[in-house]
This record gives C-alpha cells, sequence and structure tokens, in this order.
C-alpha cells in the first residue's frame, strides 16, 4: 500500500512541477510583451500565474502523499532537505527569476513549493515519532 501511496505521490509531484514549468515557460515569454496592450499583458500575468501557483498546490498535494508514505526518519531527512533546497531557492532564485518582471511570480511559487514541502514533511514525521514514542511506553 505505501508503495502505491509514494508512486502516486511521485507522479502528482512531477505534473505539478510540469504544470509549473508550463506556467513559467509562457511568463517568461510574456516578459519580453510587457510594453503592450496593459489589459491584454496583465490579464495575460493573471492567467499564467494562476497556472504556476495551481502547480505549486498540486505539489504541495503529492507531498502530503509522500510525506504519509514515509516513516519518521526518513520523512525528517526530507524536510531538512526540503529546508535546504528551498534556503538554495531563496538565494540563487533571485539571479533567475527577475522580481520586476512576470515571471517573477514563479520565485514566489518556487519558496512557497520548497518553505511548504518542509513544513509538511517535519510536521507528518513530527506526528509519527510522537506515535511511535507513546506507544513504545505503553
Amino acid at each position: 500500500m505505501k508503495f502505491i501511496l509514494s508512486a502516486l505521490s511521485i507522479l502528482t509531484l512531477g505534473t505539478g512541477l510540469a504544470i509549473v514549468c508550463v506556467g513559467a515557460f509562457f511568463l517568461k515569454r510574456l516578459d519580453d510583451h510587457a510594453f503592450g496592450d496593459p489589459a491584454v499583458f496583465y490579464g495575460a500575468a493573471h492567467h499564467y500565474g494562476s497556472i504556476t501557483s495551481t502547480g505549486s498546490i498540486v505539489c504541495l498535494i503529492g507531498c502530503i502523499g509522500l510525506a504519509l508514505a514515509l516513516d519518521h526518519t526518513k520523512g525528517f531527512h526530507a524536510a531538512r532537505n526540503s529546508a535546504l533546497i528551498a534556503f538554495a531557492t531563496a538565494i540563487f532564485g533571485l539571479f533567475f527569476f527577475p522580481i520586476h518582471n512576470a515571471s517573477g511570480a514563479v520565485y514566489g511559487d518556487l519558496l512557497f513549493v520548497t518553505f511548504g514541502a518542509s513544513l509538511i514533511f517535519v510536521l507528518v514525521a513530527s506526528a509519527r515519532w510522537i506515535s511511535c514514542k507513546t506507544r513504545s511506553t505503553r
């Protein structure tokens, strides 16, 4: 059962990342058309920004399933790794995603996914650790 949950979670996580990549691609292409009609530009930026936001939520849903499939030690390792990736994204993402352009929204979505995944993994692993400790003291 854990294998099936892990496989579905990884597929969901991959699907979410693909959705974020599609939104990021279109937002990057939209950066070149920033000086056209403002109504069309802001409408398109809102549309593609909502695509990347939806992809980040799908990624977090995949992380929830993956966190439920892991035991508490692997969950803590995944939380640590996600936090390290989040800090690397926070530092190096500033060089890759210009905040003042439309594609800067992807930077916020990536931070949301990485810090959110770290939080999900640490919460689920902590709950499993507490459950394991309370069962062993009985």
